[in-house]
């Protein structure tokens, strides 16, 4: 059988569980595709969201994809191969920016993992799972940390933590190991498997140093003064977030404009997908914007 092995450790009753789980994985990069890979071969349903392309320095860490997808949506490519994987399991894909507006793609899932790089999008899981009452895992790998914390509702909130993202570190700033995010997101995987069975999990953050082996756990408070844990969704409602956003590991930017009629390539600088996204490559903001203008139009 597909899963005699796993079945050893939580039993037919705990399979069968998982077969009518369905987890939505936002992003399907580094931690998102190892993420995403587990989950597939556990037998869990899938919804996997994505705003980007597959570029060549995505393949020293980002395990589903090779040579062959460079250029293509990570969406559609994560789908298509974790589909070959396994067959049986239900998989929606979204080529998307994940935002206010379309959020609500995340309402059939039961649980939701974080695999981005912005924290502009983990402010607006956070809120959507607070008022909605579902748990969520962040998870995140930079040069040879990772960190993983799981959140639940009527508990400490990622804000409680992060007030905002200023003066934080990227990839592209700081580098990453293929080591680093593969670590993390088998145990953003193992947590995820133990929160649908209903199993207990730590509710501290995690810290992991793959370099010198060393694990740690953070105990964590919330804040009195929090808005999101006093049901003021900022992100969620709309009030913040950009509508430009600077990508994590290159001179790329994400602008937003109206829908087109299908993905398409338009030069080596500029992408345009369904949902009105541009990808554009430019060393500014302001270099990006006009050639936005340029190729796609205001």
């Amino acid at each position: 059988m597909r899963y005699s092995r796993q079945e050893i450790i939580i039993g037919n009753s705990g399979q069968e569980t998982l077969e009518k789980k369905t987890v939505a994985v936002v992003g399907v990069g580094a931690i998102g595709t190892v993420s995403s890979e587990l989950l597939a071969r556990a037998g869990i349903n899938l919804i996997v969201i994505d705003r980007d392309v597959v570029e060549l320095n995505n393949l020293q860490r980002q395990l589903l994809y090779n040579e062959e997808d460079i250029g293509k949506p990570k969406a559609l490519v994560a789908e298509k191969k974790l589909k070959k994987i396994n067959s049986k399991i239900k998989i929606r894909s979204y080529c998307k920016d994940l935002s206010f507006e379309n959020i609500n793609i995340l309402k059939n899932a039961d649980l939701i993992l974080d695999c981005t790089d912005n924290f502009e999008t983990r402010f607006l899981i956070n809120d959507y799972c607070l008022k909605n009452k579902k748990p969520w895992i962040y998870a995140a790998g930079i040069r040879k940390n990772g960190t993983m914390m799981n959140f639940f509702p009527n508990n400490v909130c990622f804000r409680c933590i992060f007030k905002d993202a200023r003066g934080l570190e990227t990839c592209e700033t700081a580098g990453v190991f293929g080591a680093t995010t593969t670590v993390v997101g088998s145990l953003q995987t193992i947590n995820a498997i133990k929160i649908l069975l209903g199993k207990p999990v730590s509710r501290e953050m995690v810290r992991i140093d793959v370099c010198e082996n060393r694990f740690e756990k953070i105990k964590v408070k919330q804040r009195k003064n929090c808005a999101a844990c006093n049901g003021v969704y900022e992100y969620l409602d709309g009030k913040k977030g950009s509508k430009a956003v600077k990508l994590c590991g290159r001179n790329t930017y994400q602008i937003k404009g109206a829908g087109q009629k299908d993905f398409r390539v338009i030069n080596d600088r500029v992408s345009v997908f369904k949902d009105g996204r541009a990808l554009i490559k430019a060393k500014s903001e302001k270099e990006a914007r006009s050639l936005y203008s340029k190729y796609v139009g205001n």
